[in-house]
């Protein structure tokens, strides 16, 4: 009879700690489901993101992007201008995450952010996780009479509005502006830059800002030299008037395309320096007890930590300076999901480190400008022509975020037309510089 309660006193205990294991396993994963959460599926979060599942696999990471597709933003001028597929340039974030399942995306647009809380789409809310990444970038101002070139949507509505007998100005002589004007001179017959200088894509190295100049003439796009203060339609009320600040207006254009004016986006505001408009965090990519006080519900003990990074972010001391671009995002990702785990195994932080392997700018269908390596100071690193276009394309299609991406890149780089020609000109002119 002893023996007999003892068992029955023994199964009673163990069913009770089941119990208890249950409903902390039911907890843990209410909880855990919203472990890391990332705000914009742009470069740095999707790049985030896929590293992070690779460090810690056991981690749900929530991913929140209101868009359907990924879209390697490089390649856009190349869609626009019918010169790849969608499929080339862009992917669902359900295709890009499908091996790595802790990786769960949320189609929203972040409205709100609070210290321990997102607010998506006005009345869903994301709370109890341990640590956010802010990732939602700049978004375009929109410009009356002006189409925006910054999304994958953009690009989709150029490509189908584009005709041979346009004549299209572009705003804007950054590196954007300088490709896009390049790809068009190809495809309408007319084609003009509006700049508020002769010194194109300023922020380039001097190897590819001469290129680009030159690739702009010999394109017979035109050069406009001005600042745009007011777009309207023109009399006969199809063409577009272009007014500059020196009082002189420009009305013969059928399009007009902007491609400055974004800023940093609307949740994201209350947190940005007046200064630049950027976000400040420290090396590790971490917002600063500075910056998270902004917060109206900050509790410095109990709010989880939050890091931004891509071109909402401002690094502290020398690099506070550096251009945004694809390049730097991509760095910062790694160094994201590494301070990321990090933070939830308590350890320290990796500090940022910006290392500059280059820039690349295309310049036509095959034509294109790179300054690999820049600190070594090489001329031998500075390409042109087919050659550095074949560069580039092979650097994107290695730098595509999934295997799979990167196949269906390298399939239409070789389906190009007169692909194998110009990859022999190339290397002639490779074999010729060296």
């Amino acid at each position: 009879r002893c023996f007999e309660e003892d068992r029955r006193s023994f199964l009673l205990r163990h069913q009770q700690v089941m119990m208890i294991k249950f409903l902390c396993a039911l907890l843990l994963q209410k909880i855990g489901g919203y472990e890391v959460v990332i705000a914009g599926g742009g470069f740095g979060g999707t790049y985030t993101a896929l590293q992070l599942a690779r460090l810690r696999p056991q981690t749900e990471i929530t991913l929140v992007e209101s868009r359907p597709r990924f879209c390697f933003l490089p390649l856009l001028y190349e869609y626009a201008c019918s010169l790849a597929t969608e499929d080339e340039v862009s992917a669902p974030y359900e295709s890009i995450f499908s091996s790595t399942p802790n990786v769960k995306v949320i189609h929203g647009e972040v409205t709100s952010i609070e210290s321990e809380r997102l607010i998506i789409d006005g009345n869903k809310e994301i709370e109890n996780f341990r640590v956010a990444l802010l990732a939602l970038g700049k978004k375009p101002e929109p410009i009356a009479e002006a189409l925006p070139f910054y999304r994958l949507e953009d690009a989709r509505r150029l490509r189908q509005s584009l005709r041979p007998d346009m004549s299209v100005a572009v705003i804007g002589g950054g590196y954007t502006g300088v490709e896009l004007t390049c790809h068009l001179a190809a495809k309408c017959e007319k084609v003009t830059l509006v700049h508020r200088s002769t010194r194109v894509v300023s922020s380039a190295s001097v190897h590819n800002q001469a290129v680009a100049q030159g690739a702009i003439k010999s394109s017979g796009a035109e050069l406009l030299i001005g600042e745009v203060v007011n777009i309207q339609t023109a009399d006969d009320g199809k063409k577009k008037r272009l007014e500059l600040a020196d009082g002189t207006t420009h009305d013969e254009f059928d399009m007009v395309i902007a491609t400055v004016g974004a800023k940093i986006a609307e949740p994201l505001r209350p947190l940005a320096s007046p200064r630049d408009g950027r976000i400040p965090v420290d090396s590790g990519l971490r917002l600063s007890s500075s910056t998270m006080r902004k917060f109206a519900n900050f509790e410095q003990r109990q709010s989880p930590a939050l890091f931004a990074l891509g071109d909402v972010a401002r690094l502290p001391g020398s690099q506070a300076d550096l251009v945004p671009s694809a390049q730097v995002t991509l760095q910062q990702a790694l160094i994201a999901a590494r301070n990321i785990a990090a933070t939830l195994d308590a350890r320290p932080l990796t500090p940022f480190r910006y290392i500059p392997l280059g820039e690349l700018l295309t310049l036509g269908r095959y034509e294109a400008s790179a300054s690999l390596l820049p600190s070594l100071q090489s001329d031998l690193l500075n390409l042109q022509g087919p050659v550095a276009g074949f560069a580039r394309r092979l650097v994107y299609a290695a730098r595509m975020p999934t295997p799979e991406q990167r196949l269906i890149s390298l399939r239409g780089l070789a389906a190009e037309k007169n692909f194998f020609f110009f990859t022999f000109i190339g290397k002639v002119i490779l074999i010729k510089e060296l």
